[in-house]
């Protein structure tokens, strides 16, 4: 190597003058600062409180910590995304605009959850209705899935991921990958798939979709605008 150096520097190639150092690791992402009425729980001990019904959707030993808001959360617009990992809330969520539950996280819902629209990435569950004014996105991927406890009210819902599941759709459903079910009688009653030929941007306005919403799902599903 010292070899190999003089070679070089004779051959007018100047040493650095400072020596290289090893990058800085990139500080590990904090967690979000909590809300009042809210507490963080290691996942094996959310294992022990959250009800069977919202457990179907998520093994909680893979989660790092669970954020449980105890009562009713109201919100403008409501997010849950990683690091933030998993959120239970004991009570109904109750949002003005949109929710949206981003790929890897987890949004549990004891009661009912009403919204103008839910864009749902990551694994979700709610005990009750889901009220959605507008529409109900879901792409859940291969390894989450969409639970609601009693019925879905929306104008449209969409499926592009795995599995999704209610006690009753009470919306056009757009299946366009493997499951959606109803559960009536604690039977899982497979609905079928809409061909791709009726998914269109008119079809989204004959559903009385406002223009916003229309554009969001347009570009969602990588449909061509009108």
């Amino acid at each position: 190597f010292d070899a190999a150096v003089a070679a070089l520097t004779a051959a007018g190639f100047a040493p650095a003058a400072d020596e290289w150092v090893l990058p800085a690791r990139e500080p590990e992402p904090e967690p979000d600062p909590l809300r009042p009425h809210e507490r963080r729980v290691g996942g094996r001990e959310a294992r022990l409180l959250i009800p069977p019904l919202l457990q179907q959707v998520v093994d909680l030993d893979t989660v790092d910590h669970v954020v449980i808001h105890e009562g009713d959360l109201h919100a403008t617009t409501f997010s849950v995304s990683y690091p933030r990992g998993a959120m239970w809330i004991r009570g109904d969520l109750r949002v003005e605009e949109d929710v949206d539950d981003w790929e890897g996280a987890v949004l549990l819902v004891d009661g009912e959850l009403t919204c103008r629209s839910a864009r749902l990435r990551g694994a979700f569950a709610c005990g009750g209705d889901l009220d959605a004014r507008e529409f109900v996105y879901v792409n859940s991927g291969n390894d989450q899935a969409f639970l609601v406890g009693g019925t879905l009210h929306s104008k449209v819902f969409v499926e592009c991921g795995m599995a999704s599941y209610a006690e009753r759709f009470a919306a056009e459903v757009w299946r366009t990958m493997n499951v959606v079910a109803t559960t009536r009688d604690g039977v899982r009653v497979d609905l079928p798939r809409i061909a791709r030929s009726a998914i269109s941007t008119a079809h989204l306005a004959s559903l009385g979709l406002g223009p916003d919403a229309v554009l969001e799902l347009t570009q969602l599903l990588g449909l061509p605008e009108a």
